[in-house]
């Protein structure tokens, strides 16, 4: 098996998608992969950092809103900044609930008896209701390790991706 950029020189490392690289190819990124990979990675890992960055500013947004909605001034900046940081980490608290969603429930089958029809038509609204508040709650530690995993993939790319020729 010969390198990829270098077809006379044989293989010093296989990149994980199978691709050869000699010495010098895989000296300038010993610890990533072939170029076609990490330039895959890194596209990924910037598309991803973009869109958290998004709901970061959008979250802070409506943070800062919903305080001055309920308060109509910014006269307490330390209520301000805690509820534009709650706003900015929940769509992270949001996302790390993704498995957790609102009961689909046939009403058909419970007949005509309005109570039990009224509270299992509540059901997913109180679920969705007490999803909103977990995800308020868990959202900054989500920020903060969305985050922290986003800066060490874009600055590290360590997934050693290269291995022995066979």
């Amino acid at each position: 098996m010969n390198c990829l950029h270098h077809p006379e020189t044989p293989a010093a490392l296989v990149c994980e998608c199978g691709t050869a690289l000699c010495h010098e190819c895989a000296a300038r990124r010993p610890d990533v992969g072939c170029p076609t990979c990490v330039a895959a990675k890194t596209s990924q890992e910037v598309a991803g950092a973009v869109t958290d960055t998004v709901m970061v500013v959008v979250g802070a947004i409506a943070g800062a809103a919903a305080f001055y909605a309920l308060t109509r001034s910014w006269s307490e900046v330390g209520g301000a900044l805690t509820f534009t940081v709650i706003g900015a980490g929940w769509p992270f608290g949001w996302r790390a609930l993704r498995f957790w969603s609102a009961l689909g429930t046939s009403y058909s089958a419970w007949g005509s008896n309005l109570i039990v029809v009224v509270l299992i038509w509540m059901t997913p609204l109180f679920l969705l209701v007490l999803k909103m508040w977990v995800a308020m709650l868990i959202g900054v530690p989500a920020l903060v390790v969305t985050a922290l995993r986003r800066v060490v993939a874009l600055l590290g790319l360590r997934s050693s991706r290269l291995s022995q020729p066979a």
